[in-house]
């Protein structure tokens, strides 16, 4: 992993922009013009962090990022989409597609830089000492890996901090709006729908392991992730 960007966009004018202000930020870009381009690109390394455009030729930023996702080396390499479309139904499409993040066009380049440098933080973590673990369900922080019975489940970066949360308070609803500033922060505008998006993904990654019934809905309140009352242990250990 390096401390570049990969920026997914046909506008090769735009992207001399972009590289401009993360260059003042301190990171490098690597530009791809298209998904065959950003897939060679990935071969070659991988980056801190991707930004993609929606509208891409040959296929689309939600397509790829699909698949991107989908796929064992890049299903946690956080992501951010740029679209033009920005309404709150082309949002949850973005969000159902795997990214992290979603900026509406015309944006500020130093949001852009803001809100990626801000992904990859959540990557470091900042609980990367701890421990979690309910039943055979750990969540390693400091690896950012779940696993289950010792196997590793796969899930994008979200749904890994959306579950630390949930299991750092164990049999405690929490809303929407307090996932929405615990993930994005309070100053993101991100919509509480968002979240059911990223709860159904959640349960998703979680199907094969038995605890995806733990991810549990509270009509009108919000999630929880429930313990049994009976001997299973939770531990947070450093």
């Amino acid at each position: 992993m390096s401390d570049s960007v990969l920026y997914i966009d046909p506008d090769g004018q735009s992207a001399l922009v972009i590289e401009e202000v993360f260059s003042k930020g301190g990171m490098r870009v690597t530009h791809a013009s298209d998904a065959e381009e950003a897939a060679s690109r990935l071969r070659e390394r991988l980056p801190a962090a991707i930004v993609l455009e929606w509208l891409l030729p040959g296929m689309s930023g939600v397509e790829l990022a699909r698949r991107l996702r989908a796929h064992p080396r890049t299903s946690e390499l956080p992501m951010l989409m740029l679209s033009t479309r920005d309404t709150e139904k082309d949002r949850l499409a973005g969000f159902e597609s795997g990214i992290d993040d979603f900026l509406g066009k015309p944006f500020s380049p130093r949001e852009l830089l803001a809100r990626v440098r801000a992904l990859i933080r959540r990557v470091g973590g900042s609980d990367d000492a701890i421990l979690l673990q309910v039943g055979t369900l750990v969540i390693d922080s400091r690896a950012q890996r779940v696993l289950c019975d010792g196997r590793e489940v796969a899930m994008g970066l979200t749904e890994f901090r959306l579950l630390q949360l949930l299991m750092q308070r164990p049999n405690r609803v929490l809303n929407r709006t307090q996932i929405v500033d615990q993930l994005w922060g309070k100053r993101t505008v991100v919509s509480e729908r968002t979240v059911d998006v990223h709860i159904r993904r959640l349960r998703k990654n979680l199907d094969e392991t038995g605890y995806a019934s733990r991810v549990q809905t509270m009509r009108g309140e919000g999630y929880v992730f429930v313990m049994r009352q009976d001997n299973e242990a939770w531990t947070d250990e450093l």
